[in-house]
Formats: C-alpha cells, sequence, structure tokens
C-alpha cells in the first residue's frame, strides 16, 4: 500500500510522531507503525464525527487523515479537518496526482 509506505518512508521520517500522547486515525496501519495500543482508547481513538467531538478535551494528541479510511469509511473528509479550528496543519502529503493522501495535524496548545 503506497499510503503506508509513504507514511513510513516519508513522512515518519519528518515528524517525531511519539510526542503526542493520543492519536486519531482511520487506518488501522498506523497504530501499528507507530506502536500504540489499537484497542487503548486512552491512546487512540477513531478518527470520526463522535471522536471530533472530543477534541475540546483533548490536549497533546495528533490526528492523521488518510485518503481512503478517512473519508469512505468513517464518513471523515479533509475539509472537516482544515475547517476544526482546535486543529492545526502540520504536514500535508500529496500522492504523484497532486492529491493529499495523508494529511497530519495537532490539537492547538
Amino acid at each position: 500500500n503506497n499510503t503506508h509506505l509513504n507514511f513510513d518512508q516519508k513522512i515518519k521520517p519528518k515528524i517525531n510522531l511519539k510526542k503526542y500522547s493520543k492519536y486519531y486515525a482511520s487506518d488501522p496501519y498506523f497504530s501499528y507503525s507507530l506502536g500504540y495500543n489499537l484497542m487503548n482508547t486512552n491512546q487512540c481513538q477513531q478518527l470520526d464525527s463522535n471522536s471530533l467531538a472530543t477534541l475540546n478535551k483533548t490536549s497533546n494528541a495528533v490526528v492523521i487523515w488518510d485518503n481512503w479510511f478517512s473519508p469512505l469509511e468513517n464518513k471523515c473528509p479533509l475539509d472537516k479537518l482544515n475547517s476544526n479550528t482546535l486543529l492545526n496543519k502540520i504536514l500535508e502529503f500529496k500522492d504523484e496526482n497532486g492529491l493529499t493522501s495523508i494529511a497530519i495535524f495537532e490539537t492547538k496548545k
């Protein structure tokens, strides 16, 4: 999967994702790649409307949006994160067609 390969080779080296105490993502691969326990809801949350509603109670969190699981499986389009006032976009990775394949946000401090 190109998204996973890009995440491991091009994104992880640029950002210290381990500095965050909680992460939100739709693709379960990210928890595996980062060494988080997917079943521990204190560490990991599915990226969906319900979990986004809890961002105001969460500090030091990272949100990892991918172009397949996030919009299709969890109904979380990228526009929803771009317009969220509780988040700062820290990285956006585009595929060979110029489309965003992964976007990384962090909660505002």
